[in-house]
């Protein structure tokens, strides 16, 4: 079995790379909307308050 070449190397780092930036993407997309719902709560309890 060869070593794999620079090319391959590279191009698994940038596919790694992708996906760790998809992933933090949508990790803090969810915590922004969470963010806003709890907010969005605490609004409504100091309203009825």
């Amino acid at each position: 079995m060869s070593p794999p070449s620079a090319k391959e190397v590279a191009k698994h780092f940038l596919v790694m790379l992708l996906l760790i930036a998809k992933a933090s993407i949508i990790s803090s997309h969810v915590l922004s909307l969470e963010l806003i719902k709890g907010l969005d709560i605490l609004h409504k309890q100091e309203i009825m308050a």
